[in-house]
């Protein structure tokens, strides 16, 4: 073996803090540093947060070691100013303050500092003493307000952020809403009647401790290393020098170099690559003044990458890159806890003779760190090495491979055996073939995608089918279903109406069942407060009432001229939502007068009531959204006579909703992973981008959902997305696939389709949400089809439900367990009033309570792998290397990404004649710009696709006649022939994603 001896010689103590400002600040006065954010909120008696982005006339003032904001808004109908200021006390240290005076008394649910810090973190320390944080959410509340000197929090890094004053801390486990940490220092006042408050304390920036090793005397040529510049990388703010002669080490058998060291060490850091690897690359031997040794493997695909570049691993970031000889190339950066800290050497010894390990950057830091996986710094995707251009074909060629209207069939025309309604177990079934169950799969169309010409329509229409669709939901639509010459109209427009009439038709004939929302977004302005918005004054304004009733009385009782029934006649109507996301708690304060209306009532209601207003006031509104349901749901069915199934409550996952959703025929809900941000205008560029994956957060899409299923109902999702740009979001198929089947759901809907008619026509580029010019969502949709659709995966026998009690003083709790949450990766799960009796079959929910682990899913949320098995299909999904189902087997994956193999002839995988396999990566719009990886720009400057170059072998079992490999185009059309090898039962082949021109995202073996 190779190995080199290095004791360190000479060592350099540098900083790791990032150049420049430690800490920035935004226009608004919100405090960035690292991934970290520090705002100021005061929080009414709905918990809407009046924080920086909110402030109006924001004026900045500066001095040398101060910055100070005053910014202006208004607080429940009260004016308040806030005055936001930051002094620096030492280089990396500050005192931060804030004052709000408000105009005059005024009663405040909550003022504080909000700290936030992206999971997952190294811990947080609270007066010295470790908080735990659980690998998924349980509890909310990780800490109630109380007094504290000092909360340390730790970054993965090795970042340190230190608070430090007289706190009153509240820490909170945020990720039921996004994927962060929360700290709230109260202000003085912390909550009730007040004029004014103030909050101050220390922060104290504290950056790893870091230490460079000049390689020098161990170092010789590595040709290379001269693509790459010299002098010091900064990784996650840790400094690596990589030599001004591009000199590196690569261990040789008779190496050895002893050097002295200067500092302490709990961790040494690698800035390399490796060529010609097996499973291990090599080792780290650590040698002490005991004469021990210990030594610590480097794993390939693990600990360290190939010089020509795949995809970051878990302990391998991608740190730089150059493009050598028409290929991408570059060093990773990887951590090694130490065995012992304060080693006196270390010998790095490459595993065989023919790997070579470069290594062109050791640091020591005082702890193991994890390096950011995505770049630091702005970049543009563009056509290269590692980006091919990707064909858009906008169209499904009948009896491909890709012509899922045959795998999944349409029962045509919809509504032929009378309405859809539920057995009692929650399934769907229909008013006159009870036995017969169904569940549904679609999209959403959304604004002018709703209001096609009849041409535009008729293909639209058969393009679905063939994805394998039996579902449409018409959303966004009412706005442009009423007059445009009256701002507030319920008078339907003729013209549009005509349009949706025939799209209805259309759908009804092939096939495709639709459901739709009874109000969205039309506009209503009430005579009595001249406040716009209908979801809010719904439960307290009969002007709002009456409009929403008499609009759904125009539209449900107009007779379709396509079909010659009414909508509220048609048995091809699944389901009406009566108000989309219509949760009062989110609602109620949307505007100012339309909120003191509620608290004006709020104080009527609660005369004679004891208790903390918080609470009563959650129970005024839940009272209060409770009436307004009874008095829909009986205008619907009981004066309109409509026999179609009624939701609502489609938003929030709040536990003590369920009572309310009880009053529903089924549970409908929206989720999505990687939701856009806006940063600076809402629905405008840049775009917030989070990095994660939802395997690695446990399935958080969909597992949050699964709670608020209610047995006996059946339970939609009408609302779901792994939003682009997304890296990982070829995820979402099987996640959603799988789990939505395991659950035993109902029906499902991407959203969206288009957000136009534009995206139907033509390809106007991409965006977050729409699916129509997105191969990835479209590719990932046949998954989902035959997992849930087909009923590939059976649902899991086991059900448990949790009990929700009354809302009151006593039962104030607003969330379900996280140990009850996380039951539903392996069991069916839902939740039921608690003085109700459950369904036979279904188990009341105890604390303490275990299922076992289904071995058809199995989901590794360290590692980031999902593999499903069933005999008709199984997927695949991880970051890189191998990954082995029960017959599909992924070695040597470059990148992440999520293989499927789906047979096609209703056989299993190992005897069928025909398989669809799906291999999905990353794909892109040309000329994406990035100020971060975390920040999108500009999503490009053509809607021209490019698809990320990403490689694997597939093995699939094949114990008779080995199948014919094709690469597929989008269409479904065959590109070219793929070579493939029979041995001792497995047949392998090579996916390769720029394999042939245009991209290739599937294959299809036949035989």
């Amino acid at each position: 073996m190779r190995n080199l001896l290095l004791c360190f010689l000479a060592a350099v103590l540098v900083s790791a803090g990032a150049a420049g400002e430690p800490l920035q600040i935004t226009d608004h006065g919100k405090i960035v540093v690292g991934a970290g954010s520090v705002g100021f909120s005061a929080v009414n008696s709905g918990w809407s947060e009046f924080g920086n982005v909110k402030w109006r006339d924001v004026k900045k003032e500066s001095g040398k070691d101060f910055q100070r904001f005053t910014g202006h808004f208004e607080f429940e109908g009260v004016p308040c100013t806030a005055v936001e200021t930051v002094r620096r006390l030492a280089p990396n240290k500050f005192r931060i303050e804030c004052d709000w005076q408000f105009d005059r008394d005024v009663k405040v649910n909550g003022i504080f500092s909000c700290i936030s810090m992206p999971l997952p973190l190294e811990g947080i320390l609270v007066d010295g003493k470790k908080l735990l944080i659980p690998e998924l959410p349980k509890e909310m509340i990780l800490r109630p307000y109380s007094p504290a000197r000092t909360v340390t929090i730790r970054q993965t890094d090795g970042f340190q952020y230190i608070l430090s004053g007289n706190l009153n801390a509240y820490i909170q486990d945020s990720r039921k809403w996004v994927n962060a940490l929360t700290i709230r220092l109260a202000a003085g006042p912390g909550q009730g009647t007040m004029r004014k408050s103030h909050v101050a304390f220390d922060l104290e920036l504290r950056p790893v401790e870091a230490v460079t090793v000049d390689i020098a005397p161990a170092a010789r040529d590595c040709f290379d290393l001269n693509v790459l510049p010299a002098g010091t990388h900064r990784i996650g703010g840790v400094p690596f020098v990589v030599r001004d002669d591009r000199k590196a080490i690569v261990p040789e058998s008779k190496s050895a170099l002893r050097l002295p060291v200067a500092g302490k060490a709990g961790a040494v850091n690698l800035l390399h690559a490796s060529r010609n690897t097996g499973p291990v690359v090599g080792y780290i031997d650590a040698g002490y003044n005991d004469g021990k040794v210990l030594s610590i493997p480097v794993k390939a695909k693990a600990d360290c990458g190939d010089w020509t570049l795949g995809d970051s691993y878990p302990n391998a970031a991608i740190a730089c890159e150059a493009e050598y000889l028409a290929k991408r190339v570059g060093l990773y950066a990887s951590s090694f806890r130490l065995p012992r800290p304060n080693p006196v050497s270390l010998t790095f010894r490459a595993a065989s003779p023919e790997t070579a390990w470069i290594i062109a950057g050791v640091t020591l830091s005082n702890r193991p760190l994890v390096f950011p996986q995505g770049k630091e710094g702005p970049f543009t995707i563009k056509e290269g090495p590692d980006w091919k251009k990707l064909a858009l074909r906008r169209r499904i060629l009948p009896g491909s491979p890709l012509d899922f209207s045959a795998v999944v069939p349409q029962d045509a025309p919809a509504g032929q055996y009378g309405f859809v309604c539920s057995n009692d177990q929650g399934e769907f079934v229909f008013e006159n073939a009870p036995e017969k169950k169904i569940r549904f799969y679609g999209a959403n169309l959304c604004f002018t995608a709703n209001f096609l010409d009849k041409a535009v329509a008729d293909k639209l229409v058969e393009y679905l089918v063939r994805m394998g669709y039996n579902a449409i939901r018409f959303h966004h639509h009412d706005g442009r279903l009423v007059d445009p010459a009256v701002s507030d109209s319920v008078k339907l427009n003729p013209e549009t109406l005509d349009k949706l009439d025939y799209l209805f038709a259309q759908c009804k004939k092939h096939g495709l069942y639709v459901t739709t929302d009874l109000y969205v977004n039309r506009n209503f302005k009430s005579p009595v407060s001249g406040c716009w918005g209908l979801k809010a004054q719904l439960p307290i304004d009969e002007h709002a009432m009456k409009s929403w009733q008499d609009f759904v009385r125009a539209w449900m009782t107009h007779r379709n001229p396509y079909t010659g029934l009414t909508w509220g006649e048609d048995p091809a109507l699944i389901s009406l939502c009566l108000v989309n996301e219509d949760t009062l708690s989110a609602n109620w304060s949307a505007n100012p007068k339309v909120a003191a209306l509620y608290r004006s009532k709020f104080a009527e209601w609660k005369k004679g009531r004891e208790g903390d207003d918080q609470t009563l006031f959650r129970e005024f509104l839940f009272e209060l959204q409770g009436s307004v349901l009874d008095r829909q749901i009986d205008f619907v069915k009981n004066e309109l006579g409509l026999k179609t199934m009624i939701t609502s409550l489609n938003w929030i996952t709040d536990a003590p909703l369920t009572r309310l959703r009880a009053k529903l025929d089924l549970v409908d809900m929206h989720q999505y992973f990687s939701h856009p941000t806006f940063p600076e205008k809402a629905w405008q560029v840049p775009i917030g981008v989070d990095l994660g994956s939802s395997i690695r957060r446990g399935a958080s899409l969909p597992r949050e959902m699964m709670p608020t299923r209610i047995f006996g109902k059946p339970f939609t999702v009408t609302e779901f997305n792994f939003c682009n740009p997304n890296r990982f979001r070829a995820e979402g198929g099987p996640l959603m696939g799988a789990y939505a089947a395991l659950q035993n759901w109902g029906g499902l809907w991407r959203f969206c389709w288009s957000h136009s008619d534009a995206g139907i026509i033509r390809n106007p580029g991409q965006n977050s949400f729409d699916a129509s010019n997105d191969p990835m969502q479209q590719l990932s949709d046949r998954i989902i089809l035959a997992l849930f659709l087909r009923g590939d995966l059976a649902p899991s026998k086991t059900k448990i439900s949790y009990p929700v009690a009354p809302f009151s003083q006593n039962n104030p709790a607003m969330s379900y367990p996280g140990d009850f949450a996380n039951l539903g990766l392996d069991a069916q799960i839902g939740s039921h009033a608690a003085e109700q009796a459950l369904p036979a079959g279904v188990v009341r929910w105890r604390p303490g309570m275990k299922t076992p682990e289904s071995p058809r899913i199995k989901l590794d949320r360290k590692a980031g792998t999902l593999a499903v098995s069933t005999p008709l299909t199984e997927t695949a999904t991880l970051p890189a290397g191998d990954l082995a189902v029960k017959k599909l087997r992924i070695k040597d994956a470059s990148k992440f990404m999520t293989a499927a193999a789906i047979s096609l002839d209703g056989k299993p995988l190992t005897e069928s004649d025909s398989i669809l396999v799906i291999h999905l990566g990353n794909i892109s719009q040309a000329g994406a710009r990035y100020d971060n990886s975390s920040l999108l720009r500009a999503w490009g400057n053509s809607p021209e696709l490019l698809v990320e170059r990403c490689t694997a072998t597939l093995e699939l079992e094949c114990p008779g006649t080995p199948w014919r490999v094709a690469a597929l185009a989008l269409d479904g059309s065959e590109t070219g022939e793929v070579p493939g090898s029979l041995k001792n039962g497995v047949f392998r082949f090579t996916a390769d994603t720029t394999a042939f021109p245009g991209g290739v995202l599937a294959y299809h073996l036949s035989r």
